[in-house]
């Protein structure tokens, strides 16, 4: 069992501790122990404290319905010799809340804080994980200030700008993000109300919420910054312009986000041919892809090979038991259906479609027999001459050519099943041509001859490019 943590909420009596509260209190990693509040909460067992504030979508939990409130201040003593560290989530005045949390981290309890006193604090580490990890490496010198070995603080974003610049952080590497101009439509939840609380909010609209814009346009320069010696410096781009509206919506904000780039992007180079999906004895993706996916069978000595403009969403998002799994001559028949649909514009409900569909599906049948094709076969079909046309133009085979011309645009490859022994050689060879390669998800499939070494693979293919390996994939 992976270790738990003892963890209290400070504020724990607001929207955001209940929050707080509603999200750790069956989590695997953290046991909460300890819950503080304001004076008046003090003393009293947390059912009574929150009384009729309790606004989550569900009951308070059993574990801390009788757990008695400590004062966030006067406490702190107790408080901290309860729990491992602390969240806190506390409606004071921002020098209060800087003294506060200061406080609780020379106790030598870490603090990980919601609110925004400390964000501009410049050795506290504002960290949304994907984007900006090693700004933890800020610690030891934030530790050093206030005298501490293991106390510090560290802090969330503001909570609008977490939805969208996450998605600029991947353009700017690639495209230089100049301007963005941001307008945020914000629930009240954000203002820790309800319409219950805020009866006014209902059919109402603020244009202007004191302070958010602020927040919004620096908060990213310092997720974009750099550490430099014992402080984070500030990026010096892009430039931010945002306006926040306060809706009447009770939970969850959004952002309407324009941006202008150095290097305009290309659709192609938003979703083109940006990601090379390939498989050895596996056609893994559902028909329900074939608007996205190109399915092309023949290259690489006549292994199957998908090129995609989003075969990540496919693969990786879509859950792996209702992607159906295809065996045999089901790569062309779905070659075929796609080049129904696409060139010849007929629709799925088309009883054209059907017809060449079942036809070809006698075709590949008899292909598969182990007799041969012989062209007999084809003149008993109805429309044999469509078929003729078909088979001799060798769409299959075209189409992988034309695909070869995109090599240098993939910077993504998705490997379903491998084995280095049968296949190093076709590996080398797709690999040769990819120059631009940044990252490789490789999946391997029960009973597969795998390559179990991951430095072996790394080694002989992805040298300076990230790996992502999920083993035992089941289908």
């Amino acid at each position: 069992m992976a270790k738990q943590y003892n963890v209290g909420v400070v504020g724990a009596t607001g929207m955001v501790g209940q929050r707080f509260i509603t999200l750790l209190a069956n989590h695997p990693w953290f046991n909460i122990t300890s819950l503080a509040a304001s004076s008046r909460s003090a003393g009293k067992k947390y059912e009574d404290a929150v009384g009729k504030k309790w606004c989550m979508d569900t009951e308070i939990p059993e574990k801390v319905k009788d757990m008695i409130v400590r004062d966030a201040t006067a406490d702190i003593d107790k408080i901290t010799a309860e729990v491992d560290f602390v969240f806190c989530a506390v409606d004071m005045k921002k020098d209060e809340i800087k003294k506060l949390e200061e406080e609780y981290a020379k106790h030598e309890c870490p603090v990980v804080s919601n609110n925004s006193a400390h964000r501009f604090t410049p050795d506290v580490p504002m960290v949304v994980p994907e984007l900006n990890a090693d700004h933890i490496k800020i610690i030891p010198s934030q530790r050093k200030r206030l005298g501490t070995k293991r106390g510090f603080i560290a802090v969330k974003s503001n909570c609008s700008l977490q939805s969208y610049v996450p998605a600029l952080f991947p353009l700017h590497d690639k495209f230089g993000v100049k301007d963005v101009l941001v307008c945020t439509y914000q629930a009240i939840s954000g203002a820790g109300k309800t319409f219950a609380t805020w009866p006014e909010m209902i059919d109402n609209v603020i244009p202007y919420i004191g302070g958010e814009e602020e927040k919004s346009e620096k908060e990213p320069l310092k997720l974009w910054g750099k550490i430099e010696g014992d402080e984070i410096k500030l990026a010096d781009s892009p430039n931010f312009t945002a306006q926040c509206i306060r809706v009447p919506v009770s939970n969850g904000h959004l952002g309407a986000v324009f941006v202008n780039f150095e290097k305009k992007p290309t659709i192609e180079k938003y979703l083109g041919r940006s990601t090379l999906a390939f498989t050895f004895n596996y056609t893994s993706l559902a028909e329900s892809y074939l608007d996205s996916i190109f399915y092309v069978h023949g290259s690489l000595k006549e292994r199957d090979i998908v090129f995609g403009f989003d075969p990540m969403s496919a693969l990786c998002m879509a859950s792996f038991h209702t992607i159906q799994w295809f065996k045999g001559f089901c790569r062309e028949r779905l070659a075929f259906k796609r080049y129904l649909r696409i060139q010849r514009n007929l629709s799925q409900t088309d009883p054209l479609y059907i017809q060449l569909c079942q036809e070809y599906e006698q075709i590949q049948r008899t292909r598969n027999s182990g007799k041969g094709l012989e062209d007999e076969d084809i003149a008993n079909l109805k429309h044999a001459d469509f078929m003729r046309n078909y088979l001799a133009h060798e769409i299959e085979q075209g189409a992988i050519e034309q695909s070869k011309r995109y090599f240098h645009d993939i910077i993504s490859v998705v490997v379903l099943g491998h084995s280095l022994q049968s296949d190093e050689n076709y590996l080398n060879e797709l690999f040769q041509h990819l120059t631009n390669l940044e990252t490789v998800i490789l999946f391997t499939f029960p009973g597969d001859d795998s390559i179990q070494d991951k430095e072996k693979f790394l080694s002989l293919y992805c040298k300076n490019i990230r790996l992502e390996w999920y083993d035992s994939i089941q289908p």
